[in-house]
């Protein structure tokens, strides 16, 4: 599943991480929700993941209108 198993425990794949690290700003709802759900599957390695994609969270809200924000931009 994209996990390194070792004596130390379960660890990210750091090629996957890097894959969410290079990723560009994000400008429109269809990347955001990619870029949410690479995010929700390493919710076991990132403490507080909510709080920190909650700005994010609230573009794909309905009839709230498309705006990065800093705290958006923050939240990436």
């Amino acid at each position: 599943m994209g996990d390194v198993v070792s004596k130390e425990g379960i660890k990210v794949d750091m090629v996957r991480i890097k894959v969410i690290l290079d990723l560009k700003p994000l400008v429109n709802r269809k990347y955001i929700k990619i870029f949410l759900g690479h995010t929700r599957y390493y919710k076991r390695f990132i403490r507080n993941l909510p709080d920190i994609t909650f700005p994010i969270d609230g573009i794909l809200k309905k009839d709230v209108p498309f705006n990065w924000s800093k705290e958006c931009n923050e939240s990436f």
